[in-house]
């Protein structure tokens, strides 16, 4: 009898390695270099999950098959073996997820199909600390496999159980088996999917130090510095757009270069919401926004006083880049500065609220 990552190989065949390789920008040897990592930390994850009552309840729910119509409705789409099991899983909605994964589009939000499946099999905030080890270790993206292999693995166990008709006690024993036995290998890819999970756990750990308002306040606080600058300083609307897409990529950069568990890349691993940038845009007053700024900096040094000083640099990176985007002052463009006394007043503020 085939494992669960044996019957998932089966299911990614060469063929359908090169198209996931294409359409990731991934050589066929990366491919199965992360796959080989992936599967067995997905399986790894579900056997973790599996290990409570509660965690296998949820597993049993991801198996249970979708409405009949949603399954039919995805089934009409040509998507071989690959598209079947997708569709079997969540129907329409799963496939169009994954999709957008592939493509670059990306999830929709916390209510993807995808995101609640990687939630439930990892846990709430883990993902941030699993997908920057694993990059950081291969030395490429392979995080961008992950959104592809765990619905594929979930649905192959979902196959599995059905033609050998488990029950919750023979899925949580398999997965829990077949879990330690890759474990106990001591292979290359045992020794990244062990790092990768205490990444996740470590991850995991420091975002459960906030409450959910706690923790959208530290996220917003990069926002709300750059708009103190940007306000300080009002530029044009070309201007304007230079320097919010400088601060937001100098957030981006920072984040490269954090460390995987750190504060820096756990807090600004997603996208902001568009409910977290109102937050920002109705703050208009320079008063409204000093003030998140130090609300954010209080947050932090009392939850995770060792990322303090990594968070204090991020936060004045971003402000910095906006203030240097464009230049403004002087006389049909002589005599401007790239940081005029305003936005370096402002950059002040915002290091001074640091140590309020």
């Amino acid at each position: 009898m085939a494992s669960l990552l044996e019957s998932l190989g089966q299911v990614l065949t060469p063929e359908a390695m090169t198209s996931l390789g294409n359409a990731l920008g991934m050589d066929p040897e990366m491919v199965q270099q992360g796959v080989n990592v992936v599967g067995p930390l997905v399986q790894g994850g579900l056997a973790n999950t599996a290990s409570s009552p509660q965690g296998l309840d949820s597993i049993m729910q991801m198996l249970t098959p979708p409405a009949e119509g949603a399954a039919a409705g995805a089934a009409t789409g040509d998507g071989g073996e690959i598209g079947s099991i997708l569709a079997s899983l969540g129907g329409q909605d799963m496939l169009n997820s994954v999709m957008g994964m592939v493509t670059g589009h990306g999830a929709s939000g916390s209510n993807d199909p995808i995101t609640m499946l990687l939630s439930g099999v990892f846990g709430s905030g883990a993902m941030a600390g699993i997908t920057a080890q694993l990059d950081k270790s291969l030395g490429f993206k392979v995080s961008a496999l992950i959104p592809v292999i765990a619905p594929l693995l979930i649905g192959t166990l979902r196959k599995m159980t059905q033609e050998q008709n488990m029950d919750a006690a023979a899925v949580a024993t398999m997965l829990q088996e077949e879990r330690n036995t890759f474990m106990a290998s001591g292979s290359k890819e045992a020794t990244l999917v062990q790092d990768a999970m205490k990444a996740g756990q470590d991850a995991a750990a420091l975002k459960g130090k906030f409450t959910p308002e706690e923790w959208t306040k530290v996220r917003i606080v990069p926002m709300a510095a750059s708009a103190l600058v940007i306000h300080s300083a009002p530029s044009n609307a070309v201007g304007v757009g230079h320097e919010i897409g400088a601060s937001m990529q100098a957030l981006i950069d920072s984040r490269s270069q954090a460390d995987p568990t750190s504060l820096c890349n756990i807090a600004f691993d997603s996208p902001f919401s568009d409910a977290e940038r109102l937050i920002v845009q109705g703050q208009t007053s320079r008063e409204k926004l000093l003030s998140t700024v130090k609300e954010g900096a209080r947050l932090v040094a009392k939850n995770d006083p060792a990322g303090m000083a990594a968070y204090k640099q991020v936060v004045l990176s971003v402000a910095s880049a906006a203030a240097e985007a464009t230049k403004e002052g002087g006389l049909l463009g002589f005599g401007a500065k790239r940081v005029n006394n305003a936005e370096q007043a402002a950059l002040n503020e915002i290091a001074a609220a640091f140590s309020a």
